[in-house]
C-alpha cells in the first residue's frame, strides 16, 4: 500500500513540475512576442515619421522653387520697365511630385496580436491604380491612388469574412492596418518594394 502511495505522490509531483516547467516556457514565449510586436509597431512609427519628414521636406522645395520663379519674375519685370531689350528668365521647372510611381513588386508583412494568423507577408504587383495581392487561395484586386492611399479588402482564411486593409504607400516603403469587419480581430502591415 505504501508503494503504490508513494507512486501517485511521485507522479503528481511530476504533473505538477510538467504544468510549471509548461507555464514557465508559455510566459517566456508571450514576454518574446509581445516584444517583437513593440519592436514592429516601432518599426512602422519611424517609417511614418520619415514618410511624414520626407513630405514636409517636400512641400518646403516646391515653395522655395514657387518662391524663387515668382521673385525672378518680379526682379525681371522691375528690371524690364522702359526698356526696349527683353529679359529672358530661365524659370525652375514646376514641380509635381503628387503623382509618384509605385509599380512593381512589393512584399507586405503582416502581425497581429487578436488574429488566428499572427503574421504573415505577401507579395504585391502593383500597375497604376492596380494592386493584386497573390495569396495561395488566389489573387485579389486592389486600388491605390497617386498619393499613395491603398486599399483592398480579401476573405479571411479562417472563415472568409471580409477583412479591409489601407495604408499608404511613399517612395519605396509604406504601412497600414488591417481589421475584419466583424472587428474580431486587427492588425498593422509594413511594405517594402523588392
Amino acid at each position: 500500500m505504501e508503494v503504490a502511495a508513494l507512486q501517485r505522490e511521485a507522479e503528481k509531483k511530476a504533473n505538477a513540475d510538467a504544468v510549471r516547467q509548461f507555464e514557465s516556457q508559455r510566459e517566456a514565449e508571450a514576454l518574446l512576442y509581445a516584444e517583437k510586436m513593440r519592436k514592429a509597431l516601432e518599426e512602422v512609427r519611424v517609417a511614418r515619421e520619415m514618410a511624414k519628414a520626407a513630405e514636409e521636406q517636400r512641400l518646403a522645395a516646391v515653395r522655395t522653387a514657387a518662391e524663387a520663379t515668382q521673385a525672378a519674375e518680379a526682379a525681371a519685370k522691375r528690371a524690364g520697365a522702359g526698356q526696349e531689350d527683353k529679359i529672358v528668365i530661365a524659370a525652375l521647372p514646376k514641380l509635381d511630385l503628387s503623382q509618384q510611381n509605385f509599380d512593381g513588386i512589393w512584399t507586405f508583412q503582416n502581425s497581429s496580436q487578436t488574429c488566428m494568423i499572427k503574421s504573415g507577408s505577401v507579395k504585391v504587383a502593383i500597375r497604376g491604380t492596380t494592386i493584386r495581392v497573390f495569396r495561395r487561395d488566389g489573387e485579389i484586386a486592389g486600388q491605390i491612388d497617386s498619393s499613395g492611399a491603398i486599399r483592398w479588402t480579401t476573405p479571411a482564411r479562417t472563415d472568409g469574412a471580409p477583412v479591409d486593409w489601407s495604408g499608404r504607400l511613399q517612395g519605396n516603403s509604406g504601412s497600414g492596418t488591417y481589421a475584419r469587419r466583424d472587428r474580431r480581430c486587427s492588425g498593422i502591415f509594413t511594405a517594402r518594394r523588392d
